[in-house]
């Protein structure tokens, strides 16, 4: 396609006119390349997975022009240099869209739209992050997002310790303890001929891997389980807890802080049948007593089983006599003793 052809399907987004055709081919696209060149070794590492389905599903989210989004997809459209791979591309701005459809026939799909809004039943074997964490003023709940709907691994890349941000496009610096605060698998710093910020000639750049939530093991990932539910919670999506629980606890039955996170989002699901054998299974391999015979009391009273939820709320106002339990324990002897 010749580069006028091209230009027809280009339009500069939304309140930034500086963004035109010209910057878009000779800016933009060549540093979305080198970025996905950047990303390879590892993406290529993890694919040394033997255990993956084929084609193996592949999400860059973030993508902006769908270039590296695509080179990949070309790389592996058979197996040549490794599994083939189905890549899909995400971004917010719409104005990608029509020329990533026109231009990039290996990409699966182009999807415009925010993570937090698509499908919550999508979800990739990988999804991949290039040079987007460092726009966001709090990138914690989207990196948690992104690893929610991760299979099995969530890369991201993005400049490393810049001396400050610059207050319009990088709105964050992505520094050592916020990185190991994630948990990563892997963690790798480095330059590349792609990034280099104005004034600082030492830029370096981060490329750190988490696992995905049929990967995630005990002890030392956790705490990225538990702040997924967390974020889920307060969203009221208690669905979409369930989902990410449940390979969680099924890869790793003794992980009895995970059982209970599953069985408490089962009770928010008004699951409760669900939700009465994971309790136990925490219970049984060591999470708090107090929130596991307590919340599998209340699961035991909205089904009516009257005697195993006084049992179970006994137990927790021994441990705990505070108000709200000793309420509940209330309403259960109450209810036996006009039954």
């Amino acid at each position: 396609m010749t580069r006028e052809r091209r230009r027809a399907f280009y339009r500069a987004p939304a309140g930034e006119p500086q963004h035109d055709f010209d910057w878009f081919e000779n800016c933009a696209i060549p540093q979305s390349l080198q970025f996905m060149i950047d990303c390879l070794p590892a993406i290529r590492s993890l694919l040394s997975d033997a255990t993956l389905p084929e084609p193996v599903t592949v999400l860059d989210a973030g993508t902006r022009s769908g270039a590296g989004a695509n080179l990949l997809a070309s790389l592996h459209r058979v197996r040549m240099l490794g599994p083939p791979l189905r890549v899909d591309a995400l971004d917010i701005m719409p104005e990608f869209k029509t020329y990533a459809d026109a231009v990039y026939p290996d990409l699966h799909e182009f999807v415009v739209g925010d993570i937090f809004q698509i499908d919550r039943r999508r979800a990739w074997d990988l999804v991949i992050c290039s040079h987007t964490i460092e726009h966001l003023a709090e990138p914690r709940a989207f990196i948690l997002e992104l690893q929610r709907r991760a299979k099995k691994w969530l890369l991201l890349y993005a400049p490393f310790e810049e001396m400050k941000p610059d207050g319009v496009e990088h709105l964050v610096r992505i520094t050592r303890d916020f990185v190991q605060s994630l948990d990563p698998i892997r963690f790798d710093v480095f330059t590349s001929p792609g990034w280099q910020k104005p004034g600082e000639p030492d830029s370096k750049v981060v490329l750190f891997v988490l696992p995905g939530v049929e990967t995630l093991r005990p002890p030392h990932s956790m705490a990225a389980v538990r702040a997924a539910a967390d974020t889920l919670w307060a969203k009221s999506d208690f669905a979409g807890a369930v989902k990410m629980l449940e390979p969680v606890v099924k890869r790793n039955p003794q992980n009895a802080h995970a059982a209970y996170c599953l069985a408490f989002s089962l009770s928010l699901s008004r699951r409760y049948a669900e939700a009465i054998p994971h309790y136990t299974l925490s219970l049984e391999n060591g999470f708090d007593e107090f929130w596991n015979v307590y919340n599998r009391g209340c699961a035991f009273l909205n089904l009516a089983r009257l005697p195993e939820a006084v049992r179970d709320l006994r137990r927790a106002a021994e441990l705990n006599p505070t108000p709200d339990v000793l309420e509940t324990l209330a309403a259960a002897t109450g209810v036996k003793a006009h039954s």
